[in-house]
């Protein structure tokens, strides 16, 4: 993840800040409450806290959801594309299903593609479907 000080607006125009955490749905400022603890920024310690409870409820959906064993790296890719889109979305995913159904790598790397919209976060697919199915980190 990169890494910002100062919340901005991730690609799907909701309040972020530090290595990626979710401030809240909907643009800055639509939620001043939630935004108030972030307003002056937030140090790199502050946002490796953050980060670390982040994946952990990622990993913790990981858990939860796939119901076939994994390796560390297939673990390791599907906990960050949990990062990314949100437990309950890779819950209701088809690659979640597809995991759990024992499908090779070649179907699942096509399953991290479906979840670019409109290009968008193509070379993270693409680096998660790598790690799953490889054991290749960048």
């Amino acid at each position: 993840e990169g890494w910002r000080s100062r919340m901005y607006n991730d690609t799907n125009g909701n309040a972020t800040v530090g290595y990626g955490h979710l401030v809240h749905a909907g643009p800055i400022g639509a939620n001043s409450a939630a935004e108030a603890p972030y307003v002056g920024g937030i140090t790199r310690q502050q946002g490796a806290d953050l980060l670390e409870v982040d994946i952990g409820t990622a990993e913790a959906a990981v858990n939860r959801y796939v119901t076939v064993p994994l390796n560390q790296n297939q673990f390791d890719s599907l906990a960050d594309f949990t990062y990314n889109v949100g437990g309950g979305a890779f819950s209701r995913s088809t690659l979640l299903q597809d995991v759990n159904a024992g499908l090779g790598a070649g179907d699942i790397a096509d399953d991290f593609m479906m979840w670019t919209k409109g290009g968008c976060c193509v070379v993270r697919r693409t680096q998660e479907a790598n790690i799953y199915s490889s054991g290749t980190y960048p």
